[in-house]
Order: C-alpha cells, then sequence, then structure tokens
C-alpha cells in the first residue's frame, strides 16, 4: 500500500474511533455534514485534475439527491436507490461535458453554472414527478439511521468521504488521470499523442458527477426531504469551489482537510461571534479562491511509388492574408525532406496542417492513403504522426518520464498493457535521447537543450511512421547541434519517415534526401538537397544564401 493509501486508512480508523468515544450528537452532526462538503469538494478536485473548471457542482448533487429519494419513495432498496443517485450525478456529469467541448475558463465556469440552475427550474415546475417546491417528503431511512441518527449519519458520511478520496488515488495513478494531467498541461500536444481531450473530460465530468450524485444521494436519505431550493442551491457549486482551490486541488487530502477545516471554524467560531455574518468567511474565501485560481482551470504500408504522405491543393488564410496557397506535395515512406524557406513563407503552417493541428482552408490531406483533412489531431497521432515545435512544449507540471508516458500509454500503434512494460518503454525513450538521468526532473525545469532532446522523446513515444520536426537545432550550441545531427541519423536508421524543418540551411541539407522551397505560400522549388544548394534561386529567396 502506498504512502497516501496507508495515511488516508489510519485517518479513517482514528475518525471512526470518535463516536465511540463519546463525541457528542451535535458534534457528529457537524462532521457528518463537513464529510460531505469534504466529499464534493474532492470530487470536484477530479475536474481540476484536468484543468477543467465548474460552478454547477449543484446540479450533479440535486439530480443525485432526487433521484435516489424518487427510487427510495417508489420502493426500491436503500443501497440501490443510493447507487441510482450516484449513476444519476455521472450522466448528469457527461452531459454537461458536452459544454466543455467547445468551452474553458470562465465561460465554462458560467455554462456549468446555468446547468445548476436548469435542473433547479424542472424541479420547481414538473410538479407530478418532483413533487414542485414541496419537494418529496418522507424518504425512507438507511439501515441504522432510524435507530440511531447522528452516529449512523456520521458513519455513513465518512464511508462516502473515504471512497471518494480512494477513488482520487485510483485516478492520479491511472490512464484517466495521466491523460487528464496531459489535456491539462497541452491539450494540442496530448492529441498528438493518441490522447481524444474530449472523451477524457467526458470521464472526468462523469467521475466528477457520479461522486457528487452519491452525496447528494446520501443527503436526501440523511434529512428525509428534498427541495429545489436545498438541493440545487448554489451552495453545493461554490462550497467545493472554495474549499478545494483553498485545500490545494490537485492535492489528495488538501480539498477534504479545507472543507472539513472551513465548515468548522464557520459553524463553531464565527457562527457563535458574528451570528448575522458568520457567512462572511466564505465570502473571504472565495476572494481568495478567485485571486488564486490558477490560469488554466484555467492502415498497410505503403510501397515505394505510393506516397505515406500526400497534400493536394492545401491553402491557408488568416483573415486577408493567405500563408499556404495550393500547395502540392508527395513524401515517400522513408525519405527526409526539408523545408525551406524565409520567416513567414509557410512552413510551420504547413507542418500544422499536415499533423492536424490546423485544418486548411482548402485542400486535402492523406496519410497512407487515407483521407485525414478534417480529423482531429489525436486521430493524427494514432495513425502514426509524430510532431515536435519550434518552441518546446513541454507539460510542466509533469516529470519527463510522465511526459513521455503519456504517448507509451494511448499510442494505438503499440499497445502495452503493462504498467511496467510502459515504463521500461518510456525509460528506453528517455535514454535514447540522452536523459536517462532525467527521468524524475519535471519537464519545465529542463534546460533548453533537454527540453528539445524531450520534445524528440515524446514525439517517439507514438512509435510514428512520419515525424514533423520544426527546427529541433534551433537556439543550441555546436555541441548541441552535432547531436540533433546523430539523432536524425539514427531515425533514418529506424525507417522513420521526416518532414524537417531547421533555421540552419547547411544542417537542413546535411540530413535531407530532398528540399523543398517555400516562398510567400507556395512551392518555389524542390530536388535533391546538392542540386538545391547550387540553385541561384534557392540562394535569392532563403535570406541571401546559405549559411554555414
Amino acid at each position: 500500500m502506498s504512502g497516501k493509501g496507508s495515511g488516508l486508512v489510519a485517518a479513517t480508523a482514528l475518525l471512526a474511533l470518535l463516536p465511540v468515544a463519546g463525541l457528542p450528537p451535535y458534534y457528529l452532526h457537524l462532521l457528518a455534514t463537513a464529510f460531505i462538503l469534504a466529499t464534493l469538494a474532492s470530487a470536484w478536485s477530479v475536474l481540476a485534475w484536468g484543468g477543467q473548471i465548474s460552478f454547477g457542482q449543484a446540479a450533479f448533487f440535486g439530480v443525485g439527491a432526487y433521484a435516489a429519494a424518487l427510487a427510495a419513495i417508489h420502493g426500491v432498496a436503500s443501497w440501490a436507490a443510493l447507487a441510482l443517485g450516484a449513476a444519476a450525478g455521472a450522466a448528469a456529469g457527461a452531459l454537461v461535458s458536452v459544454a466543455a467541448l467547445r468551452l474553458h475558463g470562465a465561460p465554462l465556469a458560467l455554462a456549468t453554472l446555468a446547468c445548476a440552475e436548469i435542473g433547479r427550474g424542472i424541479a420547481l415546475n414538473w410538479e407530478r414527478l418532483t413533487g414542485g417546491g414541496a419537494g418529496i417528503v418522507g424518504i425512507p431511512a438507511l439501515p441504522g439511521l432510524a435507530s440511531s441518527p447522528r452516529a449512523a449519519a456520521y458513519y455513513l458520511a465518512l464511508l462516502l468521504l473515504t471512497i471518494t478520496l480512494s477513488v482520487f488515488i485510483w485516478m492520479t495513478r491511472s490512464r484517466l488521470g495521466l491523460a487528464l494531467a496531459a489535456v491539462r498541461e497541452d491539450s494540442e500536444r496530448a492529441s498528438l499523442l493518441g490522447v481524444n481531450p474530449a472523451a477524457w473530460k467526458l470521464a472526468a465530468f462523469a467521475l466528477s458527477g457520479g461522486l457528487t450524485g452519491a452525496a447528494g444521494g446520501l443527503y436526501a436519505h440523511i434529512v428525509r426531504v428534498v427541495e429545489p431550493d436545498l438541493v440545487f442551491s448554489s451552495w453545493y457549486s461554490l462550497a467545493p469551489l472554495i474549499m478545494a482551490t483553498l485545500g490545494g486541488p490537485r492535492t489528495v487530502l488538501g480539498p477534504a482537510v479545507a472543507a472539513v477545516g472551513l465548515y468548522l471554524a464557520s459553524e463553531l467560531v464565527l457562527q457563535p461571534l458574528l451570528p448575522a455574518l458568520h457567512q462572511v468567511g466564505y465570502a473571504l474565501a472565495l476572494i481568495a479562491a478567485v485571486l488564486f485560481l490558477p490560469g488554466d482551470w484555467a492502415g498497410s504500408s505503403g510501397g515505394a511509388a505510393v506516397p505515406l504522405l500526400e497534400g493536394r491543393g492545401l491553402c491557408v488564410d488568416y483573415g486577408r492574408v493567405r500563408a499556404l496557397d495550393g500547395v502540392d506535395l508527395e513524401i515517400e515512406e522513408g525519405q527526409v525532406v526539408g523545408l525551406l524557406g524565409p520567416n513567414g513563407s509557410g512552413k510551420t503552417t504547413l507542418l500544422n496542417v499536415l499533423g492536424g493541428l490546423l485544418r486548411p482552408t482548402a485542400g486535402t490531406v492523406r496519410f497512407d492513403g487515407v483521407l485525414v483533412t478534417g480529423k482531429p489531431p489525436w486521430a493524427f497521432g494514432r495513425l502514426g504522426i509524430g510532431r515536435t515545435f519550434q518552441i518546446p512544449r513541454p507539460f510542466a507540471g509533469l516529470t519527463a518520464l510522465d511526459s513521455v508516458l503519456v504517448g507509451v500509454t494511448f499510442s494505438k500503434r503499440r499497445r502495452l498493457l503493462r504498467t511496467a512494460d510502459r515504463r521500461r518503454e518510456g525509460e528506453r525513450l528517455l535514454a535514447l535521447v540522452g536523459l536517462d538521468g532525467k527521468a524524475g526532473a519535471l519537464s519545465s525545469e529542463l534546460s533548453l537543450g533537454q527540453m528539445k532532446r524531450l520534445e524528440l522523446a515524446v514525439a517517439l513515444s507514438t512509435h510514428p511512421r512520419l515525424l514533423l520536426l520544426d527546427e529541433l537545432a534551433s537556439g543550441l550550441s555546436p555541441q548541441g547541434r552535432g547531436e540533433v545531427l546523430r539523432f536524425y541519423a539514427r531515425l533514418r536508421e529506424r525507417g522513420i519517415t521526416i518532414v524537417a524543418v531547421e533555421h540552419s540551411v547547411g544542417t537542413l541539407a546535411s540530413v535531407s534526401d530532398r528540399l523543398i522551397l517555400l516562398h510567400g505560400g507556395v512551392i518555389a522549388a524542390e530536388g535533391p538537397a546538392s542540386d538545391m544548394l547550387a540553385s541561384p534561386r534557392v540562394a535569392q529567396a532563403y535570406l541571401g544564401g546559405v549559411d554555414e
């Protein structure tokens, strides 16, 4: 058992002794309520792990409460009713996740808040089902609640919190946690490694909604009444956000500890001192949460005669500026093709189109004979197209090894089922690029040269057939550029097809079979490297000639 798991077991065992030790019923009631709020805060943190933010947790809480209540009063066994509450919350979360596909940050927060209000409106107006404003009363008690309500509610709330924290621990170590962390750090980069952001966001919302719905169902059975204004209250949206933010939304115990501490401080300290203003503590906490809210809350192989990659009539418009104007190109398998051109000629734009990050205004892209135009970036990654970036885009909050494991885990081209096998593959790739001693270092703490190496390892993690390399040698020392040349040689030996952009024409010519000159968004010339270097047209177009 890990340290986190052992700590959770120990804390749960100690808390379970409080009723036995004779803690007064009033304090048991306060702690039970605090545990439910801690569950909500931890469930909210599931979304924060993936860089999502929600002001609509009340929707999941209310849906779970009503689903459990309706099931119970219609004869469904209490435990089964709780399970239905969790399922209803998960379904609501999955539905709300649709908004997260196109929104993020403040717009997403407002959209989720609206969902909570929609739930409240439905509960108020669907009187035949929900009882309208009067709500549902007489919900059957869970076993033990009738005879010893305070102690039973305490233990049930503690059990739910323990389950929620256990799920959170599991998530951080699972494929789900790795995918969400990658999406949080750089959604586009993750897509190129085979991660479908939409699918994993849906999973996060469903999991968060399910845990929140279970809390709503438990609450309904404890108080034995549900009303729209009660269970769809904005309190159940704002409180988790405040508590999770103060406790650390990407920590395991932080949100739960903050929730318990803040609620008890409000009820036991501020309430006696300021009866009319005891909620001011939450207002101040909300201000702190807003001030310190993280910004990122905010086929078969073709033969030699069949091009591996084919672009036809590729055009890209940025407003009135045409960055690409009818580009046609073919890249045969096993070739190393270099893209030349002055700044602004369209080189990076072309790489973005070929890698799926940018949909062309006109034209088509085929990979191994399959039309891929318009497919999402993660589909390109899964087909076998890897990409590096001119300015390194590390997963800042992940270690070098975890960054590589994103592609190793989610690539469809090399499915390694065992965790140990995936880890060995990640370590092998880091060693391949000379980063075997940096596996545990945060990606953001690496030097520029090390980030460039990590970029390559991450791109190789999907076992690509085609690599799009954007200035791999740019900004490096002469020694670093020499290492890049050796990397090109190793990639060629592996039979990987490469389309490369390099600032140094000499470097590019030394590694390429063929050079393509882009000028003004069109292909001005192409041919073998030796012929292109001798071309007056190339010398004229490319900033006055060949360097190095």
